[in-house]
């Protein structure tokens, strides 16, 4: 805009993620009472259709009904997402304990939905492998001279830490298995 404001997409872009932060995060009468879901009290059922936050971040559709965001903005909100979550495991590291536990037990179990376009199902299953992998394979720590990863937001509009995650990763498994994965 002349003024300096934000412009008609910058205002649906925003408008788009307090969607789903709202959906999120919301309280859902639904969840107490679990009769009432069929009747979507809060609506949420109608705006998350998808099976989880990829599709949903896919069919967010603007006033004239066309994608709200971009394919760069999705993979940069996902890439955000797994670096997010590789923090807060390392600065609560019962949870990283928790996941690499499951992960042990339970390797390969997913389920992403398939509305709409094919590459959702590719893209749930590489963001979620991505973190698997990286949870399964390596013991996470904080850098060797701090207790805790910055978990501050950066001053954009991106959702990325304010700092890049820097941890120290050393392998949990047989080293054998790194080699093979190399390809040595």
């Amino acid at each position: 805009m002349e003024d300096g404001g934000p412009v008609i997409e910058e205002r649906e872009h925003v408008d788009g993620l307090f969607t789903i932060l709202s959906c999120l995060y919301a309280f859902g009468v639904d969840d107490f009472v679990p009769w009432l879901e069929v009747l979507d009290l809060d609506g949420h059922k109608r705006i998350s259709e998808g099976d989880d936050i990829l599709d949903i971040l896919i069919n967010l559709k603007n006033s004239e009904n066309e994608p709200l965001l971009s394919i760069r903005e999705i993979k940069a909100l996902m890439v955000n997402a797994a670096e997010w979550a590789m923090a807060e495991m390392i600065n609560q590291l019962d949870l990283l304990a928790k996941a690499c536990e499951e992960l042990d037990r339970v390797v390969g179990k997913n389920s992403t939905g398939r509305r709409g376009c094919p590459g959702i199902v590719l893209g749930s299953t590489m963001s979620t492998i991505l973190l698997a992998r990286l949870i399964q394979g390596f013991s996470w720590k904080s850098p060797h001279g701090t207790d805790n990863i910055d978990l501050a937001e950066s001053s954009g509009d991106d959702g990325a830490l304010a700092k890049p995650l820097i941890a120290h990763a050393t392998p949990r498994l047989d080293l054998q298995i790194y080699s093979q994965l190399m390809g040595n």
